[in-house]
């Protein structure tokens, strides 16, 4: 709590004058003094006065015949400020991280392939991918290239699923391909069906080659009608039958 003096209102009369009210600055009337009689009122009381030898008047403020003039100063204060603080609490804010958006120009082992579009931190760039040239900033203009350069793509995959999805239903309209092969007692077929003679006989009958990897051969060991299957594209399979049969050239 603190309190501080604010103004003075000073009341100036003597006998041959008006009463006169003045209001000046509190420092000013404790100090004022000079040839006249002073009294310094606080809140109503009077604190003090002073006129040359003059120390103390009663309560009625009757001036004595010498003083020229009496002045009393009632001086005002403001009341009293309670100042309260509520308790300061400090919580730790975790640091945000700044982040770029950067093109790799490498491949980079759980990050991503070169090209692709990355959004890494800031110190990151800074201390480890720009000085090893592993990546650049995605300016738009570069932003506008990748945009292109992935259209192209997409339109590529599409353009090879629509191929896959066209030979197999070539393989599915065929749908047989017949394979011969030497046999011994009981149909049994000397060697086996590889993949290698399926890929053949497709080559054969379609003019198309597919992957020997890709193609799927039961266990042929026998004459007679299998089902395989050929893996065209990542979303697309080809199923067809295949009938081996006896060679009987020389």
């Amino acid at each position: 709590m603190r309190s501080r003096y604010d103004s003075a209102v000073g009341v100036f009369a003597c006998g041959q004058c008006e009463p006169q009210t003045r209001r000046v600055p509190a420092a000013d009337a404790i100090g004022h003094g000079s040839g006249r009689l002073v009294v310094i009122m606080y809140n109503a009381v009077a604190v003090g006065q002073f006129s040359g030898g003059i120390r103390s008047l009663p309560r009625g403020l009757v001036a004595p015949p010498h003083a020229p003039c009496i002045v009393v100063f009632c001086v005002q204060s403001v009341a009293p400020v309670r100042t309260s603080r509520a308790p300061l609490r400090v919580v730790a804010q975790r640091a945000v991280t700044k982040k770029v958006q950067v093109v790799l120009t490498q491949q980079i082992p759980n990050l991503g392939n070169a090209g692709d579009l990355k959004s890494v931190p800031v110190g990151h760039y800074r201390n480890y991918l720009q000085p090893q040239g592993l990546a650049m900033i995605a300016t738009e203009g570069i932003l506008s290239e990748i945009q292109k350069k992935q259209a192209a793509e997409d339109r590529a995959k599409l353009e090879e699923k629509a191929k896959a999805q066209a030979m197999a239903t070539a393989l599915s309209t065929i749908g047989k391909f017949i394979i011969k092969k030497k046999i011994g007692e009981e149909d049994q077929i000397f060697g086996s069906v590889s993949a290698a003679d399926i890929v053949e006989a497709i080559r054969m009958q379609t003019g198309r080659d597919v992957e020997k990897r890709n193609v799927t051969v039961p266990d042929i060991k026998s004459l007679g009608t299998y089902d395989c299957t050929v893996k065209l594209h990542p979303e697309v399979v080809g199923s067809f039958k295949v009938v081996v049969q006896k060679d009987t050239s020389n």
